[in-house]
């Protein structure tokens, strides 16, 4: 499981990996009307569990999207996370 959270989590029968979304997008000032948005630095979390591929990743977002701070939130969310 990954859940959004600045805490460590434990699910008794699961693995929970842990990362605080909220903070890498507001990091990277990647808000909309006042929101942290969360769906880039997914992509990139999800690429560091190996679900999808880095490179997969960034194409999606950059096809998305011209702001850079979705591509930065996505690489710190793969640098950040410890799977």
């Amino acid at each position: 499981l990954l859940i959004n959270s600045s805490h460590p989590v434990d699910i008794e029968g699961f693995r929970v990996l842990t990362i605080d979304l909220t903070g890498v997008a507001l990091a990277v000032d990647l808000v909309v009307s006042g929101s942290p948005i969360l769906n880039t630095p997914v992509l990139g979390a999800l690429a560091k569990m190996d679900v999808i591929t880095k490179d997969s990743a960034e194409a999606a977002i950059r096809g998305m999207f011209t702001d850079e701070r979705n591509i930065r939130a996505a690489e710190a969310a793969y640098a950040e996370l410890v799977v």
